[in-house]
């Protein structure tokens, strides 16, 4: 099934309070184009939600056949692990966690110093290990990077890190996630902000405006970005079109009010030339990167 075919928690609570009233229309909401849209129950008509008695049983039917749950009287069933759902049903895909919810992937350009363990690397496993993050109970590396992207994961050894940033040769990186189905960032997250008290964090995305809402809400201490001149002398070929694609990260930016902010300042730089720069291309332009204090 697809994704938006699977009735959600929102939908859930809407739909488990509305169809217990013998009433048989609402003022429309996204719940209610919803169900029409990919379900064909009811109908949207002078800003209702209209549905018959047969609309609701087969709502009904609906949950039942995708939670195995009674939408009336159960509450929303929380998910679980594909192997548990597998016990019992057959299609163990429907309504689980992410295959990958608990791991975390991580790299290191010397050997990963976790659990009190040196665990080396071979050149087979370029793009790192991945880890049960719950199991990880102490991280030797003192500097923690958190990256938006796999390409970098794959090519630590290439990025161009001004020499009084060396100490990162020792950090361990931590892969931010995708954002699919089937895939999740919360636990990069989780496991990222556990050692804020204990490690120096710093975060590592894209030169846009989404990569600066991502490092403002990570959680991080410290940021890397590219040097003013790199950022001033950066030229690629083709239109770019994503600082003026990325509203929504722009308008949160705007919150900030503090020019003092490093990030800020850069930020400014960018919105004044129009021009974004991803890792990709600072790793294929071996752009100098330094690292900065995030407050």
């Amino acid at each position: 099934m697809m994704p938006g075919y699977i009735i959600n928690k929102t939908q859930y609570q809407f739909f488990a309070k509305q169809l217990s009233q013998a009433i048989n229309r609402v003022k429309k909401n996204k719940s209610c184009e919803w169900i029409v849209a990919q379900h064909r129950l009811g109908k949207i008509a002078y800003g209702e939600w209209v549905y018959t008695e047969q609309d609701r049983r087969d709502i009904i039917d609906l949950v039942k056949s995708q939670l195995h749950v009674d939408l009336l009287y159960d509450a929303y069933p929380e998910k679980t692990a594909r192997v548990t759902r597998a016990n019992t049903f057959n299609d163990e895909k429907p309504h689980t966690l992410a295959v990958s919810h608990d791991f975390v992937l991580v790299n290191s350009l010397n050997t990963l110093q976790i659990n009190h363990t040196n665990i080396l690397l071979s050149e087979l496993q370029s793009l790192g290990l991945y880890l049960d993050a719950n199991s990880v109970t102490s991280i030797e590396h003192r500097c923690i990077v958190l990256v938006e992207n796999l390409s970098v994961m794959a090519n630590l050894a290439s990025l161009n890190f001004s020499p009084e940033h060396d100490f990162l040769k020792n950090a361990l990186w931590l892969y931010r996630g995708d954002i699919k189905a089937q895939q999740t960032t919360s636990m990069a997250y989780q496991f990222f902000r556990r050692f804020k008290d204990s490690h120096q964090l710093v975060c590592f995305a894209d030169f846009d405006p989404k990569g600066i809402e991502i490092t403002l809400t990570s959680g991080a201490e410290y940021f890397i970005a590219p040097t003013v001149e790199s950022i001033k002398t950066f030229h690629a070929t083709g239109a770019d079109i994503d600082y003026f694609k990325q509203d929504s990260a722009r308008t949160y930016i705007a919150k900030y009010q503090s020019d003092s902010l490093k990030i800020l300042q850069l930020y400014s730089l960018m919105s004044a030339q129009r021009k974004t720069i991803k890792q990709e291309h600072m790793l294929a332009k071996a752009l100098t990167l330094s690292v900065s204090k995030l407050n």
